[in-house]
């Protein structure tokens, strides 16, 4: 009986403190549905499918009444559509918070410290070797209006030297909560690149720049 009252007590001590742990849960959505690679989506007469979405968040910081409370355990995370382990942050702490911060993409000294491993392998795709620089968010598919070969589009969006740098920092609002869920509405990058022009960047440019502006409008809490 003794054993059975120790390990009830054990049980709810271990439930009790797993309450106390904090998860960000990133969405990718297609405007009300949650992201299905390689499915036909239509998006004010465009044709669009999507094949590949990877991307960094970086320097995530939580903060109550403007005051920073703590920065996450991990620096860099890298998100990843075909792993959807990747798309759920834990933070093993206890604390109250109602913003959070955190930046898309990698800083300049991170870009300038060579070849990493864990997260920043450039085994994981984001990396480009020819110029020795990460890229901060990648995103791939077909569009109708892509007038590149079978429709295809390219975004690789990078950068960390000036007048390219293409890090950009999110700043969400959010009731103190254990579990706080974050859309990353991919729908308003379509209404807001033309894609018959800006349909393979792939290099730090003033069209990676142009992309890289309308990144931080993805992330929403869902209404």
């Amino acid at each position: 009986m003794k054993n059975v009252i120790t390990f009830c007590l054990l049980f709810f001590s271990i439930a009790l403190k797993a309450q106390e742990f904090k998860t960000l849960h990133f969405v990718p959505k297609f405007e009300s549905e949650t992201l299905v690679l390689q499915k036909d989506y239509n998006l004010n007469g465009i044709k669009i499918k999507l094949s590949n979405l990877k991307f960094y968040i970086s320097d995530i910081r939580y903060y109550y009444n403007d005051s920073l409370i703590c920065t996450s355990a991990q620096n860099i995370y890298l998100m990843d559509v075909l792993y959807a382990n990747s798309f759920h942050i834990y933070e093993k702490r206890s604390f109250n918070f109602n913003k959070i911060k955190f930046n898309i993409g990698i800083d300049s000294v991170t870009n300038t410290s060579g070849i990493m491993d864990g997260n920043l392998d450039p085994t994981t795709g984001m990396y480009w070797t020819w110029q020795s620089g990460y890229i901060n968010f990648k995103l791939e598919g077909v569009a109708s209006t892509s007038p590149a070969k079978y429709n295809k589009f390219y975004w690789h969006i990078g950068g960390y030297r000036y007048p390219f740098n293409a890090q950009r920092e999110v700043e969400i609002s959010t009731k103190s909560a254990n579990f706080t869920t974050l859309e990353i509405q991919l729908a308003h990058l379509f209404t807001k690149i033309d894609l018959s022009k800006l349909y393979q960047v792939m290099s730090p440019n003033t069209q990676s720049v142009q992309i890289a502006n309308e990144l931080s409008a993805l992330f929403r809490i869902p209404q």
